[in-house]
């Protein structure tokens, strides 16, 4: 049974709609809100109050890549607390997720149940 998160805020930022809107129903489902972001110039202006609880970043984003965003939010005093997982396709980028200040990463594709667990894992440890 998935554990119930009532007003934890969950921001993704995904270019891909499609994949959006199947994590929006998946967390909305487990009891998270959700918001999203479509692009890395915007997300590196987060400034929208309340802050999420936990931020969703894909790597490859239009404008900024996520490891930019990464480094701009960890860099940041108002979001630099916030838990950041981020995500790719990509193999190759683990550590240079790392060093954008990312708390996890998951490799694309991946069970959504491993998403929630990682979600879960990090807001314990917050």
């Amino acid at each position: 049974m998935a554990m119930m998160h009532p007003g934890k805020i969950i921001l993704v930022i995904d270019d891909d709609r499609d994949f959006q809107t199947i994590l929006k129903v998946t967390l909305n489902q487990s009891g998270f809100k959700v918001r999203s972001l479509f692009d890395g110039a915007i997300a590196q202006t987060l400034d929208e109050k309340p802050f999420p609880d936990i931020i969703l970043l894909d790597v490859d984003l239009p404008y900024a890549n996520g490891v930019e965003v990464g480094k701009q939010l960890k860099s940041n005093a108002s979001t630099k607390n916030i838990p950041v997982i981020m995500v790719s396709a990509n193999p190759y980028v683990d550590q240079l997720c790392r060093e954008a200040g990312a708390n996890d990463y998951v490799q694309k594709p991946f069970k959504l149940t491993t998403l929630i667990q990682k979600v879960e894992e990090r807001l314990a440890a917050s």
